[in-house]
């Protein structure tokens, strides 16, 4: 396809973002000045949903894959040694044959080499940093532009606008990490239009409390994970309670499995949107029921990345390379969870398991509360949590070169400042941590379980 070409689709394409708006008025939420990818995002979904179009968006994401192939092989220096084409052999015609020429990505190349991974025409200083352990306990830290993660929530707010969320308007209740309180106070906050609340005190002493302060909230949507929301559905039905109204149940960063799928259904009997997505943002999969009802599959997004398979001894690992973030590019990034892809479908996707920690109370903690400080990656590689007590956990800790006992101590400081009230914690040192069947990392190791 010839350059002018290219030009003459890429014009053709705005003009049908220009023709959607005029079409369609996209509400935005107030006081938020939103990029113009912010636009294109939601009316390209739309568009999306339209067989009409199915050729436009072809050629529209090959385009963006193109172009982002160009760039890292321009300006960001790992690729710029890891990949032997020229940028300037790349076009959309040939972008996805490409592609396969770019050496697969794991999280310890990039935590090991992140300063290469970085798009040198980007002010570091005007970027964001982020890091999650997820369910493995390894690091993965991302750099992104504050464009990067307006295009990342367009793409919630057209999925989740489906069921009538308006990002800004709409009240949200939130089990939430950053909501986290000591165990001796109120376990909740508010804000504008939110209503937080900690996922640790989600126990006998609490959720009566937190029923009614919900019902007296009147949400229109929770935003959660499937564990936290399991404890207050299982509180409703165990107690036969009235249901709590909203307008749907948007649950994250967990599977959920078909059990809790009929409980909420039982004790919310609201619309679900589950989604399965990481904060390196090379997938973003939503939840559907099979034809028979027998199983939940994910319907990957095509517009937010190209979504492939790297076949092991393990199965088909799910790898992604996301056509929108150019500050800090993954291509073909090896997420660690399994699911075999199959005409945009992820069919029983493994990998995200949900584990609880009991206090010292006899509450459950969910496992995907339990979060390292950011700082600490530098200093270790991998850790994972171990409980053969209740009350008691142990923080395994793979540490590196530069870790030494003032590191230690703070880690422990900030750990117990956490959950130091559900929990004696005690930090050890280890060499490795074995991996599961699958060569992942397990975040929670629950021997009381395994005992009973």
């Amino acid at each position: 396809m010839s350059l002018n070409k290219i030009k003459r689709l890429i014009k053709t394409h705005r003009n049908i973002y220009r023709v959607a708006l005029s079409a369609k008025k996209i509400i935005r939420p107030k006081k938020v000045n939103y990029c113009k990818e912010y636009s294109q995002v939601l009316e390209l979904n739309r568009l999306n949903e339209n067989k009409e179009h199915k050729e436009n968006i072809k050629l529209i994401v090959a385009e963006k894959l193109a172009s982002l192939l160009r760039e890292t092989l321009c300006h960001v220096p790992y690729y710029r040694e890891a990949v032997s084409i020229k940028a300037d052999d790349i076009n959309a015609d040939n972008a996805y044959t490409a592609l396969k020429e770019f050496p697969y990505l794991s999280k310890k190349m990039i935590m090991d080499n992140r300063e290469v991974f970085l798009n040198e025409t980007f002010d570091k200083s005007s970027l964001t940093y982020g890091t999650s352990g997820g369910s493995t306990g390894e690091g993965i830290g991302v750099w992104r532009t504050e464009n990067e993660k307006q295009i990342e929530r367009a793409f919630f707010d057209y999925e989740w606008g489906k069921l009538g969320y308006l990002n800004g308007k709409s009240k949200i209740v939130r089990f939430s990490t950053a909501a986290r309180k000591r165990s001796s106070e109120i376990p909740w906050e508010y804000g504008e239009n939110y209503f937080s609340i900690s996922p640790y005190h989600l126990n006998k002493q609490w959720l009566e409390k937190i029923y009614k302060e919900i019902i007296r909230f009147r949400p229109d949507f929770f935003h959660t994970y499937p564990s936290c929301l399991e404890m207050l559905a299982r509180y409703i039905q165990d107690q036969n309670l009235p249901p709590i109204k909203c307008g749907g149940l948007l649950l994250a960063s967990e599977i959920f499995t078909k059990d809790q799928y009929i409980l909420f259904k039982e004790n919310f009997d609201v619309p679900i949107k589950a989604h399965y997505g990481l904060s390196e943002c090379s997938n973003l999969a939503f939840a559907y029921d099979s034809s028979d009802n027998e199983y939940i599959y994910y319907k990957l997004n095509r517009i937010y990345s190209y979504s492939e398979n790297y076949q092991d001894t393990q199965g088909y690992e799910i790898v992604g390379t996301s056509y929108w973030n150019f500050a800090m590019p993954f291509i073909r990034y090896r997420t660690q969870d399994y699911g075999k892809i199959e005409n945009g479908i992820i069919h029983k996707l493994n990998g995200r398991g949900q584990d609880f920690l009991t206090a010292r109370d006899g509450s459950k903690i969910p496992g995907f509360t339990i979060k390292i400080d950011e700082f600490t990656w530098d200093y270790l590689s991998v850790y994972q949590i171990v409980q053969n007590k209740i009350g008691e956990i142990i923080l395994k800790v793979v540490p590196k070169s530069n870790f030494n006992q003032e590191i230690k101590e703070l880690i422990l400081k900030k750990q117990l400042e956490r959950w130091g009230g559900f929990f004696n914690i005690t930090i050890e040192l280890v060499g490795k941590i074995n991996r599961t069947r699958r060569g992942k990392h397990r975040l929670i190791v629950n021997n009381l379980e395994s005992s009973n």
